[in-house]
């Protein structure tokens, strides 16, 4: 799941048009081609429509017709024929070069949050060292942690061939699972030492919803790029006359956003030896 769409892009850019075209003697087979570059895929948004076609003033469903977004064009398949019309939105960029930058920057937002809003991630065998404390509270690289699956403790306290065996009582006896940010131990006897590389743990993390927030960062960074694509493309093509603030005019917001979900991951690179998978 993407945490904006081309759709919300090109509205933030105030780059969203809507056209309407006429075609004469429409039939089952035919190519209509459109005359705007490029097609907004799901440009109806509230209707999940690339396209609304009519043909003989029938609004035809959307099995009838399929919209091409590669040479914007729409091959039609129903059974009306005679007069056509096509609605659709167009944006000065393909919706499928959008998309595929909605997604690194997705990719680049969830490396510096360290958690997703994607649904929950699983992370295998994070390796943490040893606390030297009575009930040692791990906080996990990744956060919010929704599910502790599994804790192994380094038995016996051999680093140089560490095996990692799980706590036999588990979840309510041996840990406790801590406010979202990892577990704590509670029995002394499954306790690790305070050496390297002393405990293994496998566990769920991750927000099941988009905030509103995190939409705006990935809308204003999708634009941000695109912005700065184009000028670097006019600056080829020998233009560099830009004000930097029309390169840069997303910059004051996105680096607000990025640091308020700064501030709200907190850090925990001293106990973290080995990243998990």
């Amino acid at each position: 799941m993407a945490y904006t769409t081309p759709v919300k892009v090109f509205n933030e850019m105030q780059r969203l048009e809507e056209a309407e075209e006429g075609f004469s003697n429409v039939s089952t087979g035919d190519t209509i081609q459109l005359s705007n570059h490029y097609i907004v895929e799901n440009g109806f948004d509230n209707q999940d429509k690339t396209a609304i076609v009519t043909v003989d003033g029938n609004i035809q469903n959307q099995s009838d017709y399929t919209v091409n977004l590669d040479d914007n064009s729409v091959n039609y398949n129903g059974t009306d024929t005679g007069e056509a019309k096509v609605r659709y939105y167009f944006a000065p960029f393909n919706s499928t070069t959008v998309s595929n930058i909605i997604d690194r920057v997705r990719e680049d937002i969830d490396d510096y949050t360290n958690t997703t809003f994607d649904g929950l991630e699983t992370v295998t065998d994070e390796i943490y060292d040893g606390v030297e404390e009575v009930n040692p509270t791990y906080v996990l690289a990744n956060r919010p942690v929704e599910n502790v699956n599994k804790v192994e403790v380094n038995e016996p306290k051999d680093n140089t061939n560490p095996r990692y065996v799980e706590v036999t009582e588990g979840l309510g006896e041996d840990y406790l699972e801590y406010k979202g940010l990892g577990f704590r131990f509670l029995r002394e006897g499954t306790t690790p030492s305070n050496k390297p590389e002393e405990v293994r743990v496998s566990y769920d993390y991750g927000y099941s919803d988009v905030p509103p927030g995190i939409e705006e960062l990935a809308t204003l960074m999708t634009v941000d790029r695109l912005t700065k694509g184009t000028v670097s493309g006019a600056m080829v093509d020998g233009r560099d006359n830009f004000d930097p603030q029309t390169v840069n005019v997303q910059g004051g917001r996105i680096s607000e956003l990025r640091e308020r979900w700064r501030i709200q991951r907190m850090e925990n690179m001293v106990n973290l030896a080995v990243k998990g998978n």
